[in-house]
């Protein structure tokens, strides 16, 4: 699987995502106003940005649920997990806060 490393794991491939997975949080965290230093935020949408690709490769290779339901479990989990670092990220236009 791409995003699995292992035993005799590709250090070029595990070096571009490595890169993609900063460049997901960077974006994640600009959309968001977020600070990237905050422990807290760091982890919950790199864990997200992990838990995004694992769904994507089990869909991928199963196919057994609807697209539109895999694409309401990532934003719904995205939600819920943005819910529980909200006091450390500065709302925007488009948010309460």
């Amino acid at each position: 699987m791409v995003f699995r490393g292992g035993i005799g794991s590709d250090a070029e491939a595990e070096a571009l995502l490595t890169d993609y997975r900063q460049r997901q949080f960077t974006f994640f965290c600009q959309s968001l106003g977020s600070n990237e230093a905050d422990p807290l935020v760091r982890l919950a949408l790199q864990s997200w940005i992990s838990f995004f690709q694992e769904v994507c490769l089990q869909w991928l290779e199963h196919q057994d649920i609807p697209r539109e339901q895999i694409l309401v479990l990532l934003e719904q989990s995205l939600r819920a997990i943005l819910s529980c670092t909200e006091q450390r990220i500065p709302p925007t236009a488009g948010t309460s806060g």
